[in-house]
């Protein structure tokens, strides 16, 4: 008796929770997929689109199967500074996702393309940008000359990118310094920010 009633009551917090999932998806405008874990609601935000259009979004943003996406304060075991905010800048421009990727409260700024394989593990607090917001050099910065520069990001498969780290886009090789990586995020690796220095591991470190 005590199995069933144990049954029972796990097959409705499952339930429940497809259902908190269907509507912050529904709020969020991401997009749905019965395979997600949405647990509070994400912030989506298009370029040169109203809020209530972000239900055709024509492949600007696409996730595949069994999303995880945590957004509420306690849905991630060390706390999560904000909710998980999407961002396309420009409206040529997408977010596309793979299968099995989990994202705990990180910010994902898209003035370029941004590309996450299969397998990803992205944790809370991360940022992951294709773009400077503004020229680095403080004379283009006074004169306002021209937009940022920008370029796409790539993390490829099975790539766990640790708690408060920073991925920037790169149009030359790999650099990191302090936590923040630049340009292709290669597959079987570990990306840390720890102190004032960041961590890479290869596959089976």
């Amino acid at each position: 008796m005590k199995k069933l009633l144990r049954g029972l009551y796990h097959g409705f917090l499952r339930l429940l929770q497809s259902v908190k999932t269907f509507l912050n998806c529904l709020r969020s405008g991401i997009g749905y997929d019965s395979s997600w874990v949405v647990k509070g609601k994400p912030v989506l935000r298009v370029a040169g689109r109203p809020r209530l259009r972000y239900l055709n979004l024509r492949g600007r943003l696409s996730i595949g199967k069994k999303f995880l996406c945590f957004n509420k304060f306690d849905s991630n075991s060390i706390g999560l500074i904000q909710p998980c905010f999407f961002h396309i800048v420009n409206k040529d421009k997408s977010i596309r996702i793979g299968d099995n990727v989990g994202i705990s409260g990180s910010t994902l700024c898209a003035a370029d393309d941004i590309v996450i394989g299969s397998n990803v593990l992205i944790g809370s607090g991360c940022l992951i940008s294709t773009t400077d917001s503004h020229p680095v050099h403080w004379e283009a910065r006074r004169l306002e000359a021209g937009p940022a520069a920008c370029a796409p990001v790539v993390i490829e498969d099975d790539v766990f990118i640790g708690a408060r780290c920073i991925i920037l886009y790169s149009k030359g090789s790999y650099n990191r310094a302090g936590g923040r990586y630049r340009g292709r995020v290669c597959c079987y690796q570990v990306y840390s920010a720890k102190g004032c220095g960041g961590r890479q591991s290869r596959q089976g470190d």
